[in-house]
């Protein structure tokens, strides 16, 4: 706050540390993306518990409107595809890229998964489930949460 001038912009775009189906998708996670629902949660409580981080990305929002000295604050959910599932040539493109980065992220976090106490048979398991469903199940999505402001 200090260091934005009145009438300046804050823009905040961060990535949801979890899965969606992307609408008109009407699935649940837990019951219908279940590796993925594993795999997040995994990574998730291994944050928490090795470097004290939990996701509050969903939150910003919030977060920003309880400032006073911001006016109005906007924010958006953007599910954007992961795989080539998508109907628009566009998000279809972004989707595929999606995936190669969802891919990269989960062998990431092995050393993570291993700081938190996993054996390395189970996070092998665990990451090669979420890879085989994030490439075959249509509309699975990451979630990108964007808030802007306008300070008073």
């Amino acid at each position: 706050m200090r260091v934005l001038r009145p009438g300046g912009l804050f823009v905040s775009s961060e990535w949801g540390h979890h899965l969606y189906f992307a609408p008109p998708y009407n699935l649940a996670i837990a019951t219908d993306a279940p590796a993925s629902h594993r795999f997040h949660g995994a990574v998730n409580d291994a944050l928490e518990s090795c470097r004290g981080l939990r996701p509050i990305s969903a939150q910003i929002p919030s977060f920003l409107a309880s400032f006073s000295e911001l006016g109005q604050t906007s924010s958006r959910i953007e599910y954007v595809p992961i795989g080539a599932w998508s109907r628009d040539p566009s998000r279809r493109s972004i989707g595929e890229l999606n995936l190669i980065a969802h891919e990269r992220f989960a062998d990431s976090v092995k050393p993570l998964l291993a700081d938190a106490g996993w054996s390395e048979i189970d996070t092998i398991e665990l990451v090669r489930e979420y890879i085989q469903e994030i490439r075959v199940v249509d509309g699975l999505a990451s979630v990108l949460y964007t808030v802007h402001a306008q300070k008073d």
